[in-house]
């Protein structure tokens, strides 16, 4: 006579798991596998001292692992007290091999979960894809006296790797588990993400060859920021490309990431100023001046000017003036626009924070919108967006906890969005998240708040896709001269969406 089934187990678990879905193995490269299982009793008083979690071991589809998994537990007040190997057989499962993970309560005084309480597993995933079985037995019941054992089963999914590139986030190089969105000027900035790609490249908006190019998952800038930064990580599933020629159509897939850090005592007038080409109908506030030639602009240096020529038809406040060639000067009032160069010229203006979410702001230039969320320490997730026309991009943020060891996983998010100059854009987030939003212009001038918009439902999103990768191309194809390119191939991409 089969025994009675079990009754379904009164806590309410949650599940995460690094990557999602987990990832086979594919040859003889390792695939480590993260499962989190977090025990909730809800609005209800549930009373547990056990829990028994059992994963089927083997190579078949339907086995977690070819090996036993490390467990975990978030909390001192469970342990882990057994691991075993197990037959289906004797537990009235599906014949073969289990693993066995017992987890007990140290203290009666705990056996009421009212705090939290996360499971976790670390395995070498198998090579077959498929579901296999996540059961979990627990002791529970609405009381200290009325706890019986209990059962309810989950199904957990393997597929093949998936190429993905998630959580860029900024730390300090001596505390690289701490994300942080704000340094100290000139303090070194550790910058590090998450993916199985094998090449990524790391770049500033104002410049088109990478600050770094490699195989890392890890870039620290010793020197740190002077001002607030916007960084764009590109990867893909490839080496360094550079030296090829394809052929057929190929082309390389691309992920990418944008992560924005704020400075506090940041060098918003410079110290000094060198170009090797001219500066014409600029403005220059320095405590030195150093150039080729600089010419019809307002040049006011402390210290020391010097140039080959130098034509001055606005205002002109030099200290210790050193010229080898024609100086002219004049106290005149005069525009501020930059003359084109023959040299390299940089077109992005200082990026700089939209002052409201929910609102609608009008573009003074062609340029881009950068949003970020940061969902650390909430349940649901933090979902934000960005529109202009017919063009979307959005990005959701989550949090969870991750095992061996066990530590908080910030969920950041970002995405970016193309917009022409005098459009109208309007960005969204929740007022009670980490959400930021930065205006990159393509030229001076700051965005005009000309309304505000609906906060939207916390944890929904469109994915982003096409306006991050757009970005990342225009930023790829740009040359030192190409100023009228990117322009050309910005208004390219804008037609087609």
């Amino acid at each position: 006579m089969d025994e009675p089934a079990l009754p379904p187990c009164l806590l309410t678990y949650r599940f995460a798991t690094a990557p999602a879905p987990l990832a086979i193995a594919l040859g003889r490269t390792p695939a480590t596998g993260v499962i989190t299982a977090e025990a909730l009793a809800g609005d209800d008083s549930v009373y547990c001292s056990e829990i028994l979690v059992f994963v089927r071991i083997g190579p078949d589809p339907v086995d977690l692992s070819e090996t036993t998994p490390d467990a975990s537990v978030s909390t001192g007040r469970w342990a882990i007290t057994d691991t075993r190997i197990v037959h289906g057989d004797d537990l009235g499962l599906l014949t073969g091999d289990y693993a066995q993970f017992t987890f007990d309560a140290r203290d009666p005084a705990d056996y009421l979960i009212d705090y939290s309480l996360v499971l976790g597993l670390t395995a070498a995933v198998n090579h077959a894809a498929g579901t296999f079985e996540y059961l979990v037995r627990e002791t529970s019941g609405a009381s200290r006296d009325a706890m019986i054992e209990r059962q309810t089963s989950f199904s957990l999914e393997k597929r093949p790797p998936q190429f993905f590139l998630q959580n860029l986030v900024a730390t300090a190089p001596e505390a690289p588990t701490v994300p942080r969105t704000a340094f100290a000027n000139g303090a070194p900035v550790r910058l590090s993400w998450e993916s199985n790609g094998t090449w990524f490249q790391l770049y500033l908006p104002s410049q088109t060859t990478p600050l770094y190019a490699g195989a890392a998952t890890a870039y620290t800038l010793p020197a740190g920021l002077t001002s607030d930064t916007t960084f764009v990580l590109a990867g893909a599933m490839t080496g360094n490309s550079s030296g090829d020629t394809p052929s057929g159509g190929y082309r390389t897939l691309f992920l990418y990431e944008a992560l924005t850090l704020g400075v506090s005592g940041a060098d918003l007038a410079p110290r000094s100023v060198t170009a090797t080409g001219a500066l014409a109908g600029a403005t220059v506030t320095a405590a030195s001046v150093a150039a080729g030639s600089v010419a019809t602009g307002t040049v006011t240096a402390s210290a020391r000017t010097t140039s080959q020529d130098l034509t001055v038809t606005g205002t002109a406040d030099l200290h210790d003036l050193s010229t080898t060639g024609t100086t002219t000067l004049a106290d005149a009032t005069v525009s501020t626009h930059l003359v084109g160069a023959t040299a390299d010229m940089s077109l992005m203006a200082q990026p700089m924070f939209l002052p409201n979410r929910n609102a609608w702001y009008q573009a003074p230039t062609d340029g881009f919108v950068v949003g970020w969320a940061s969902n650390q320490g909430h349940d649901l997730a933090c979902a934000i967006s960005a529109s202009t026309g017919e063009v979307r991009a959005a990005a959701t943020a989550a949090w969870f906890i991750m095992a061996n060891p066990m530590r908080p996983v910030y969920g950041d998010a970002s995405f970016v969005l193309p917009v022409r100059k005098g459009d109208r854009f309007v960005v969204n987030g929740p007022n009670d998240r980490d959400v930021r939003f930065v205006w990159q212009g393509l030229g001076a001038g700051v965005p005009v708040q000309v309304g505000l918009a609906a906060e939207p439902e916390a944890g929904t999103a469109e994915a982003p896709e096409s306006a991050v990768v757009a970005f990342a191309q225009l930023i790829e194809q740009a040359d030192g001269d190409g100023a009228a390119r990117l322009r050309a191939a910005l208004a390219r991409l804008l037609e087609e969406s």
